[in-house]
C-alpha cells in the first residue's frame, strides 16, 4: 500500500492533515464451522484525516480517522474448487467500506523542526 499524506499547517503545536492510501491485498480465509476457503484479491483505497499536537520536539500524540473502501474478486480456494467443481459465487465482485479511527502517538529520534 502506498500512503500519501498532506500536512495543512506550517507552523504551531496543532498540526492537521489528510492522506490517501492506494493498493492491492490477497487474503486467503477459511470459516471455522465449515472450512470454507475462500481467497480475496482487492485494489483498496483510504482516504483519511487527522491531526497531531507537539507535546515537545521530541513528542507527538493525536488521533485519525480513515474510511477505506475496497472492490475485487473472491473465489474458492484451488484444492476446494477442484473437488467441489465451479463455486457458485466465483467471480462475484465484492464492495466494502470500513471507517478506522485510532489515537497515535509519535516519538521522534534526532529533533524536530517545530
Amino acid at each position: 500500500m502506498v500512503v500519501g499524506r498532506a500536512y495543512l499547517a506550517e507552523r504551531g503545536a496543532f498540526d492537521p492533515w489528510i492522506q490517501l492510501a492506494l493498493g492491492w491485498q490477497y487474503v486467503t480465509s477459511s470459516t471455522p464451522d465449515t472450512g470454507d476457503c475462500v481467497d480475496h484479491r482487492n485494489l483498496s483505497a483510504g482516504l483519511g484525516f487527522g491531526f497531531e499536537w507537539y507535546v515537545s520536539p521530541q513528542l507527538r500524540i493525536g488521533q485519525s480517522t480513515t474510511a477505506a473502501f475496497f472492490a475485487g474478486l473472491f473465489s474458492e480456494c484451488e484444492d476446494v474448487a477442484r473437488v467441489a467443481g465451479e463455486p457458485p459465487h466465483a467471480g462475484v465482485p465484492p464492495v466494502g467500506i470500513g471507517f478506522f479511527n485510532s489515537l497515535t502517538g509519535t516519538f521522534v529520534i534526532g529533533g524536530s523542526d517545530r
